[in-house]
């Protein structure tokens, strides 16, 4: 009998799970739009960001976590609101997809 509990994973474990990409999207003057790699980031600021992007205003996200030249080819597209909308619910989907949704809140306690 042994008091040590059972190690069911590594460093090195982990890292050879596979790396989902990055969310791309491709505007009509084919231009790349990348969003952030969550899975490059450390876990506090990936989770800033799925969090920021559920609770803060769509331009505000987009200013602080898109680089200048992503952002500005995102602008140039023109998109209207309802297309926006669909975009950052498909970038949402991308990411859930992998690392879960953050669940119902409050709603969910007790």
């Amino acid at each position: 009998m042994t008091d040590k509990p059972k190690i069911h994973a590594t460093l090195d474990d982990l890292e050879t799970e596979g790396k989902p990409e990055p969310y791309v999207f491709m505007t009509k003057e084919n231009k790349r739009v990348t969003f952030p790699d969550l899975f490059e980031m450390e876990w506090e600021e990936a989770e800033k960001f799925l969090f920021d992007m559920e609770n803060k205003p769509n331009s505000e996200v987009l200013k602080e976590w898109l680089p200048k030249k992503d952002l500005d080819a995102l602008k140039s597209a023109k998109l209207s609101l309802r297309q926006m909308g669909i975009l950052l619910n498909k970038v949402m989907a991308h990411y859930q997809g992998i690392v879960g949704g953050q669940g119902e809140g409050d709603a969910s306690e007790n």
